[in-house]
């Protein structure tokens, strides 16, 4: 796959796609809790007849319905404690193909002309890497003879396949928004809409926080770094992609009709957010094998700090430790800590970070910094008070209505 480069440096397109970019197109992408019932689909197929009325084409990428990705999975798991990658990929797949299908139904009960593609028959070429490929190229001549004839087309979102290989491949969990965001840079989208079962991007997540607000407008810095810090409304990978390819993106509720969701922009004042993630391990270990900083560096969303005594500390999720640990040597391990957390808080001014600093509990296991944002490490039982602390100061030193 040498003679391939990744999205983020060069998307090609068809020379031949005019047509597609003279329509006022949009593309917009449904998550699985959306799809998660007969009933959900025919509501997102009353919504798309609505928006058939404001745009003249429309591509909507679609993830499975509600859990079933999970559930695959654990079918696999029940037989297999490794099932085959290869063959992973071409289960869970199988998830978007149902809910497509069934949103195709949908829409030609509703009389508008629609047709389901597959990862596959869209286009969407990948590195061979099952489970967490990445998007290489976007081919989209059969979504453009499909649009001749379609106001909808419908594409399975998370998959795609190796040109050489023919292999089909999966892009890593919230893949979808990463179909969604390629496709509308490939076909030049008038905009991108991401549809969630929220009111939009939140100060806090409204389960740990019920007091938490929306946010009208943020900064592609602030999603990105909340995403990767553990906020799930928008795939990690996707918020920089967007923000590379300078995609018009709106994350939109699905059925909440008073609520205009949020719009991400390049500039703009900070607005600050908090992010968690759960059931993270954290390890203290010796630094005598070479191989645990490039091995842990290379986990998604892992942790370290080195302190002056060459005392290495780790967190990261039970996957990633699990990874870890089959190659480092077992004896470097001291000792290991699960059901622990990380909470960040994001976009914040240098006086709100003396603010946070001051709400940290005295037991954290770890902080860290960045521009951008702190984060700590720290004991579940102690996740929900200092977040309500950490909120408290964002509503106290609120920028403005959004």
């Amino acid at each position: 796959m040498n003679h391939l480069h990744p999205l983020v440096s060069r998307l090609p397109r068809l020379k031949n796609n005019q047509m597609v970019r003279t329509l006022a197109l949009l593309v917009c992408k449904f998550g699985g809790s959306s799809l998660a019932s007969i009933k959900k689909i025919n509501n997102i197929a009353d919504l798309l007849k609505d928006k058939i009325k404001e745009f003249e084409k429309i591509i909507v990428v679609v993830s499975a319905m509600g859990e079933e990705t999970n559930k695959l999975i654990n079918m696999a798991h029940q037989i297999s404690k490794n099932p085959a990658p290869r063959e992973l990929d071409m289960l869970i797949t199988t998830g978007e193909r149902v809910s497509m299908s069934l949103l195709a139904i949908a829409l030609m009960e509703r009389s508008i002309a629609a047709i389901s593609l597959t990862g596959s028959q869209t286009g969407v070429l990948t590195s061979d890497e099952h489970g967490n490929a990445q998007i290489y190229a976007i081919r989209p001549s059969r979504i453009m003879d499909a649009l001749k004839n379609s106001s909808i087309v419908i594409v399975a979102g998370f998959q795609g396949v190796h040109p050489e290989t023919k292999e089909i491949t999966t892009l890593g969990r919230g893949g979808s928004d990463l179909t969604a965001i390629a496709l509308a840079h490939e076909l030049n989208a008038n905009k991108c809409i991401i549809y969630k079962d929220v009111p939009g991007v939140m100060t806090a997540d409204p389960k740990l926080i019920p007091e938490a607000k929306i946010v009208h407008k943020i900064r592609w810095i602030e999603m990105a770094k909340s995403s990767w810090l553990g906020a799930k409304i928008l795939h990690s990978r996707s918020t920089t992609l967007a923000s590379r390819l300078g995609i018009q993106l709106t994350i939109e509720p699905t059925l909440t009709a008073h609520s205009s969701g949020t719009v991400l922009e390049k500039n703009g004042p900070k607005i600050p957010t908090l992010a968690f993630q759960k059931n993270l391990v954290f390890a203290y270990l010796k630094p005598t094998d070479n191989r645990i900083l490039p091995i842990v560096l290379s986990q998604p969303h892992a942790y370290l700090n080195q302190d002056l005594r060459d005392k290495i500390t780790v967190a990261m999720n039970q996957d990633s430790w699990n990874k870890v640990k089959k190659n480092i040597d077992k004896r470097i391990i001291v000792q290991i800590k699960e059901n622990i957390c990380s909470l960040s808080i994001i976009g914040i001014s240098e006086s709100m970070r003396l603010q946070a600093f001051a709400a940290i509990p005295q037991d954290i296991m770890m902080l860290q910094e960045s521009p951008e944002a702190v984060t700590i490490i720290l004991d579940s039982k102690e996740l929900e008070d200092t977040a309500k602390k950490w909120h408290q100061i964002i509503t106290d030193n609120e920028v403005e209505p959004r």
